[in-house]
């Protein structure tokens, strides 16, 4: 959808609304909980431009609150969707979900500038998928001037361990804040991560954050516990 030249002032997408495409708003946008935004490439079959990208950019020339689901397109390092507000700010908010389209996996540092403004306001409350890859994390350290990395994942650390009613209970730190994580097992410490025994899948918290109960085995002299990213 090309919205260049639209005389709207303010531009608000409601629930259920998407503004897919690429062009300028001359005005303000606001995106409202359970819209979508969604940038697009060029589309030559409705004449808007020449080209074949399948990345682009929607801009605003006033202020740009996100308060729903911005979708955005990776397609290799430093090429990507872009949301623009021209002359003021974006206000961050609801969802960013993060799409790989360049058929290779991303890789730590891999950087995009996925939005464009005079200032940066607000933090989203969801980031899908919550990790880029196995072994990985989103940096989100610099959205603040409008950027998003790729880094390697720091490796969980188990930093508390309680032994009760035949249980052992660990939790630690250092994990993707919302993603996936599975607890392995072993009686040989330095045996290969394929011979270990995935016991249970769960999810960091929002901060990282890990806790998981597991049966002791009295069978088992020994027993190793590793918490591994998935």
């Amino acid at each position: 959808m090309d919205v260049s030249g639209r005389p709207d002032k303010k531009l608000t997408l409601a629930s259920g609304q998407t503004l897919a495409g690429i062009g300028r708003i001359n005005g303000s946008l606001t995106v409202a909980v359970g819209a979508t935004l969604s940038p697009a490439g060029t589309n030559t079959t409705l004449g808007i431009t020449t080209g074949a990208n399948v990345v682009g950019t929607i801009a605003a020339t006033n202020i740009i609150t996100l308060n729903g689901t911005t979708v955005i397109k990776l397609k290799g390092s430093g090429t990507n969707d872009v949301v623009q507000s021209t002359g003021a700010g974006i206000t961050y908010g609801g969802t960013l979900n993060l799409v790989n389209i360049s058929g290779a996996p991303l890789a730590a540092g891999d950087s995009f500038q996925i939005f464009n403004a005079t200032s940066y306001a607000g933090s989203f409350a969801n980031l899908t998928p919550a990790s880029p890859g196995v072994g990985l994390a989103w940096n989100t350290t610099q959205l603040n001037i409008g950027k998003l990395s790729v880094v390697a994942a720091s490796q969980p650390v188990i930093s508390s361990v309680i032994v009760s009613g035949g249980n052992l209970i660990f939790s630690g730190t250092n994990g993707v804040g919302n993603g996936n994580y599975v607890v392995l097992t072993s009686t040989n410490v330095t045996a290969p991560l394929t011979g270990w025994t995935a016991l249970a899948t769960n999810i960091f918290d929002a901060n990282g954050g890990f806790h998981a109960t597991n049966t002791i085995s009295p069978g088992n002299p020994q027993q190793f516990y590793r918490i591994q990213l998935q």
